[in-house]
C-alpha cells in the first residue's frame, strides 16, 4: 500500500486474480499478503493440484473455501524481469528508482500504480492484480512475483480451511509452542545505546564513569521554551546532542517530509535498535527482512508528538500534516521499526512509566518462552519535553540541585535524562542467561504515584529464585521512594 494501492484497487486486484485463477479469493488478500511474493507463496502451498496435503501444524478451524494451487512452469529470469519493471516504471515516473525502494515513497500514487500494473501485464502477456504494488511494494518484490507466476497453469483444488495455517504468523506460533524453550539468553555482543556523552555501547558507557551521572547540565538553549525553565528544578537534566536525532532517514526509507514530522524518539529507536540487530555485513538489512523477530519497546512518559526528527530539536512545533497522527503515536514507535526492517514477530510499545523498559524486557522473555518468536529486540527510549519536566517539578519529584542523591539524607528528588538503549534476546545459547522476570502492580498505595513496599517485596521474591543478594535499585532519590525500596529489599533478602 505504501506504493499507492488504495483499498478500492486492492479489492479490484483480488477480483481480477479470482477470475484469472478461476477460484474465489478473499477481498482481504492484499492485507493478509502485502507483497507479490507473499501472495505467490499463499497460492503455491501444495505440491500437486490433485492432492490435499495434511496440515503441518494444527490451527483453528475456519470455513471451507476454494483454493488455487499454481503449478509452476519455467520461471523467467528475475534479473530480466527487474530490468523490464524498472524501465517501465521509469517511463511512467520519468526517473529511475532503486529496486528496493517502496514505490509509494518515491511518488507512485494509486493511479500510476494502476498504469504500471496494466503496462506490465501487457509486457509480460499475463494478467496481474491491480493490488500488485500493495502486495509487492518494491521492484524486487514485483520481479520475484512475476518471475514465479508468469506462464503458470493453475488447477483448482477444494481445501478444508482447517488443513492449512491461516497465516505464516499463526503457523509459526503453533510450531514453536510445541517445543517452547525453557531458557532465554541475552546476546551480550548485541547491546547498543545512544545516551548523553556520546556513548553507543557498553565499553563506552563504562568509560564514561560516574562524572556524567552527577553533572548538573541545563536545557540546551536551542530547544524551545528552555528559557522558561531557568531557575526551576525542571531546568536540569542530561541531554543528547542535536546530532543524536539526525539518523540517516534515507537509509531507513523515510522521506525528508516525514522525517521532519516524526517524533525525535522515533529516529533514536530506529538507529539504536538497528545497531543492536545488525552485524557488520553489507547486507544486514536483507538478512532481517521477514525474520520472525519480535520487538518490545519501553517508552515511559508522554510522547511529544511535535516532530523534530532530523530537521529540528525535540520540542520543535510543526504544522499538522498527513504524518501528524503517526508521529504522535506510541504504538508507531515500535511498529515503525518492525515495518522498516520487515520483522514479523510480535511488536508492541509498553508505557508503565519508570518501569517501561524492564516490563518490555519481561514481555519479550515471556513471548520467547511461549514460543511466539525465536528472538526479540528490546529497547527503551526517552526524550525530555518542557511540559512534562515542568509538571514533575511542580509535583516535587525533581531535585532542586539537579543531582540524584539516592539512598542519601540529602535526597530531594531525581534528575532526568534522555537516551535510548537496545539489546537482543534469543533462545539460542549465549553467555548470559536470563534467570527470571516478573511483573506486578502496587495495588493500593498511599497515592497514585507512591510505591507500595509490600508489593515490591513480593515482586523481588518472585524473581530472586536462588540468585545471590545482588540488586540494582530503582533509586528514585526521594524521601518517599528510597526508604520504601530499601525496606522491601532488606526484608526480601533477609528472609
Amino acid at each position: 500500500m505504501s506504493a499507492g494501492l488504495d483499498s478500492i484497487a486492492a479489492v479490484e486486484l483480488s477480483t481480477r486474480m479470482s477470475e484469472r485463477l478461476n477460484t474465489e479469493l478473499p477481498s482481504t488478500l492484499l492485507f493478509d499478503h502485502p507483497s507479490l511474493r507473499s501472495i505467490a507463496d499463499s497460492l503455491s502451498v501444495y505440491d500437486e493440484a490433485e492432492e490435499v496435503l495434511e496440515p503441518k501444524f494444527e490451527t483453528a478451524q475456519e470455513p471451507r473455501y476454494l483454493m488455487q494451487r499454481p503449478q509452476r512452469a519455467k520461471a523467467q529470469s528475475t534479473t530480466a524481469v527487474v530490468e523490464t519493471i524498472s524501465s517501465t516504471l521509469s517511463d511512467i515516473l520519468g526517473t529511475r528508482v532503486a529496486t528496493d525502494a517502496p514505490l509509494m515513497s518515491v511518488g507512485l500514487d494509486s493511479i500510476a500504480a494502476t498504469e504500471l500494473t496494466n503496462a506490465l501485464a501487457e509486457r509480460f502477456d499475463t494478467e496481474l492484480p491491480q493490488t500488485l504494488m500493495f502486495d509487492h511494494p518494491t521492484i524486487d518484490a514485483m520481479a520475484s512475483f512475476i518471475a514465479e507466476t508468469t506462464e503458470m497453469s493453475v488447477a483448482a483444488v477444494t481445501v478444508e480451511r482447517e488443513a492449512m495455517p491461516t497465516t505464516t504468523m499463526a503457523m509459526a506460533v503453533m510450531t514453536s509452542r510445541q517445543d517452547a524453550p525453557d531458557r532465554v539468553f541475552l546476546a551480550s555482543r548485541q547491546i547498543r545505546c545512544t545516551i548523553p556523552g556520546g556513548c553507543h555501547d557498553p565499553p563506552a558507557l563504562k568509560e564514561l564513569g560516574l562524572r556524567a551521572w552527577t553533572a548538573n547540565s541545563h536545557w540546551p538553549v536551542s530547544r524551545l521554551a528552555a528559557v522558561e525553565l531557568q531557575g526551576t528544578s525542571a531546568a536540569y537534566g542530561a541531554f543528547l546532542a542535536p546530532d543524536a536525532f539526525a539518523a540517516d532517514a534515507a537509509f531507513f526509507g523515510i522521506s525528508r517530509t516525514e522525517a521532519r514530522a516524526m517524533d525525535p524518539m522515533a529516529m533514536l529507536v530506529l538507529a539504536t535498535t538497528y545497531g543492536a540487530l545488525s552485524d557488520s555485513s553489507s547486507n544486514a538489512r536483507a538478512k532481517l527482512a521477514n525474520a520472525p523477530i519480535g520487538f518490545f519497546l519501553g517508552a515511559g512518559g508522554i510522547i511529544s508528538g511535535t516532530g523534530g526528527g532530523t530537521a529540528s530539536p525535540p520540542g520543535a512545533k510543526r504544522a499538522p500534516s498527513v504524518y501528524s497522527a503517526t508521529s504522535g503515536a506510541l504504538s508507531v514507535l515500535s511498529g515503525r521499526l518492525s515495518y522498516t526492517l520487515g520483522l514479523t514477530g510480535p511488536c508492541q510499545t509498553t508505557d508503565t512509566a519508570c518501569s517501561s523498559s524492564l516490563v518490555a524486557a519481561h514481555q519479550a522473555v515471556s513471548a520467547l518462552k511461549l514460543g511466539e518468536s525465536p528472538a526479540a529486540a528490546v529497547a527503551g527510549v526517552g526524550v525530555l519535553t518542557v511540559s512534562v519536566s515542568v509538571a514533575f517539578s511542580a509535583a516535587g519529584m525533581l531535585s532542586a540541585l539537579g543531582r540524584c542523591h539516592t539512598f542519601d539524607r540529602r535526597a530531594d528528588g531525581y534528575c532526568r535524562g534522555e537516551g535510548c538503549g537496545a539489546f537482543y534476546f534469543s533462545t539460542e545459547a549465549d553467555d548470559v542467561a536470563v534467570s527470571g522476570t516478573a511483573v506486578q502492580q502496587d495495588g493500593p498505595s498511599a497515592s497514585l504515584t507512591a510505591p507500595n513496599g509490600t508489593s515490591q517485596q513480593r515482586l523481588i521474591e518472585a524473581v530472586k529464585a536462588g540468585n545471590g543478594p545482588s540488586l540494582e535499585a530503582h533509586g528514585t532519590g526521594t524521601a518517599l521512594g528510597d526508604p520504601i525500596e530499601v525496606r522491601a529489599s532488606f526484608f526480601t533478602f533477609l528472609s
